[in-house]
């Protein structure tokens, strides 16, 4: 689908939600409840205001990929760059002797099992090479909310980030007067790395054919499952054998009622977030809070709140700054947090570098197919609570 077509989806849908307005309108001016055939209208409109966003978001999320991947066909994606990077993983013999290995199994010229030696996992499997998780973070990073909108760093040990706590206090000087003493303290932030993966399955006939992209396979497959994965833990982890969720350290911004969100609560919301993070705010939230947002308007004045984005890679905005939506964050209900806004960059995704697959042979021999257990490490945490705030509904 070109830019083109999907700027038609989006101006169709732009051009569907003022209709869906002018209906809301006409209760205002005519000083009257809707009729039920007005309402039934209004809703079938919103639904097909739903399925174009979804549409719109996925077109454009594929036309990334196939620009970044239009050399896939039959053949691996294959790093054309003069080779400057060190260590055994960086080096195309590695890459070639690591699928082949794992294509062929048990059949594999013992030379390029002895290559992969080079960088074997001591947990199992064999470490991926440096281009197969290049591109596999980056696409990753296509299809997951989380690490479009937070800060992502790789490594390959644990990190300590000092944080400031206590900043110095400057004040005005006399002429020939004495500088106060100032002091500041720091707190230290730890992101290790929690362990996650699973079995990636295969049918023998499709590694048996010649032409078989078994890079590719594994890559969608592992981007699908992974990205679900993180995706919830990102949002809502408890911080146990898992990384910590944004809205577990996210401050509670405003409270709201169990069974909604108001006007009064978003605006709160956002003006509970000091300004530096406000001026790089991003409203987060679920479909659910998405509806129950579209009829509110600003207090005193006739601006709806919530603006859908016109341009091609424009988002929705709220209050004047952009709106992304999760399949993860939680419903509106009572004691959950439905909407988080603030700067989500200061949450800090750590890669830790290696990815591990294996090849199982026999375990899933019956089925006709070969498994490969994929391992990838990762933590994350909002490293500065006061950045991020939520809107809190209470408890029944």
């Amino acid at each position: 689908m070109t830019i083109a077509k999907v700027q038609e989806l989006r101006n169709k849908r732009a051009g569907l939600v003022k209709e869906a307005r002018g209906i809301l309108e006409r209760e205002t001016t005519e000083k009257r409840s809707l009729a039920a055939d007005e309402l039934e209208h209004y809703d079938k409109i919103m639904k097909e205001v739903d399925s174009l966003r979804s549409q719109i978001e996925r077109e454009e999320r594929l036309a990334g990929i196939e620009g970044e991947f239009n050399k896939r066909s039959t053949e691996p994606i294959i790093d054309d760059e003069p080779e400057d990077r060190s260590g055994p993983r960086a080096t195309k013999e590695y890459r070639n002797s690591f699928w082949n290995v794992l294509k062929e199994g048990r059949n594999a010229d013992p030379r390029e099992l002895r290559d992969l030696f080079k960088a074997e996992d001591t947990k199992g499997g064999y470490l991926a090479p440096e281009e197969f998780e290049t591109t596999l973070l980056r696409e990753l990073t296509k299809v997951s909310v989380m690490r479009q909108l937070a800060t992502v760093v790789q490594s390959s040990t644990d990190r300590r980030i000092p944080m400031v706590v206590d900043r110095p206090e400057f004040g005005y000087i006399a002429e020939k007067g004495t500088y106060g003493k100032t002091s500041m303290s720091f707190d230290v932030q730890h992101l290790g790395a929690y362990k996650a993966g699973g079995i990636l399955l295969v049918s023998e006939e499709l590694l048996q054919d010649a032409y078989f992209n078994l890079e590719g396979e594994i890559r969608t497959q592992f981007v699908e499952a992974q990205s679900e994965l993180e995706e919830q833990s990102f949002l809502t982890g408890d911080g146990v054998e898992k990384p910590r969720g944004l809205l577990l350290d996210a401050q509670v911004g405003t409270e709201a009622t169990t069974d909604g969100v108001t006007a009064d609560n978003l605006i709160d919301l956002f003006y509970s977030v000091k300004r530096p993070y406000r001026q790089r705010g991003t409203f987060l939230m679920g479909d659910s809070s998405i509806k129950a947002i579209r009829k509110m308007k600003r207090t005193g004045d006739n601006d709806y709140l919530w603006q859908p984005g016109l341009q091609a890679g424009e988002p929705d905005r709220i209050l004047g700054r952009p709106v992304t939506t999760s399949d993860f964050m939680p419903e509106i209900g009572a004691g959950t947090k439905s909407v988080a806004f603030g700067d989500i960059g200061r949450y800090r995704i750590m890669d830790r570098l290696g990815i591990a697959i294996q090849r199982l042979d026999e375990l899933y021999a019956e089925t006709g197919q070969v498994g490969f257990r994929a391992t990838f490490r990762h933590d994350g945490k909002l490293l500065v609570p006061e950045a991020v705030k939520t809107i809190t509904h209470a408890g029944e």
